[in-house]
């Protein structure tokens, strides 16, 4: 691969990852760090790494020996981009997925089945809160503000709920001295 093609790989991430993105992936931010990381990936037309369109190149020309430049320059671009790719997960997260460092692609497939797993646990938990929660001794502005919290924790796992629905869980969670405010 030429010098420029190298740094024009290199360019976009910089010295440091930080630099790029802030949001390092720790298990429960999936949708906020995908959201951040693919705009970067497109941005910089690496998404065919990360989705697998991009395939790798044969390592070798035909019946030969010889290194296929073409593989050369797709493996070093992929390596970077897997390093890079890496440095944005949390210890807990890399830690998981440390054994799918071979491509770019079977580490982000790792992340999304791990972190899909986990996005799905969470949101049923939140969802079961919601409907579940109750006033109780709190003051109705703790009360109105821990609902909300529920609510925007199930809308950062991508499950948003309807102001119907948070209305009518928010109701329901009230005492039954709260009874004329419900009924109506």
């Amino acid at each position: 691969m030429s010098h420029t093609n190298l740094t024009q790989v290199m360019a976009p991430f910089g010295s440091s990852f930080n630099q790029i993105c802030s949001v390092k992936l720790d298990g429960s931010n999936h949708i906020i760090w995908r959201s951040a990381i693919i705009p970067l990936i497109r941005g910089r037309k690496f998404d065919g790494y990360l989705f697998g369109t991009k395939q790798c190149p044969p390592k070798f020309l035909d019946k030969s020996e010889e290194v296929n430049p073409k593989y050369d320059e797709w493996y070093s671009k992929d390596q970077i981009f897997l390093g890079w790719l890496y440095g944005s997960l949390a210890n807990n997260i890399a830690g998981q997925v440390t054994e799918f460092m071979s491509s770019t692609n079977e580490l982000w497939l790792a992340i999304e089945e791990l972190c899909g797993a986990n996005n799905k646990a969470q949101v049923q938990v939140h969802r079961t809160m919601l409907q579940a929660y109750r006033k109780g001794s709190q003051t109705m502005m703790e009360y109105l503000k821990k609902m909300k919290e529920i609510s925007d924790s199930l809308a950062i796992a991508g499950s948003p709920v309807s102001s119907k629905d948070l209305i009518s869980c928010t109701l329901a969670g009230l005492d039954s001295e709260y009874l004329p405010i419900v009924s109506v």
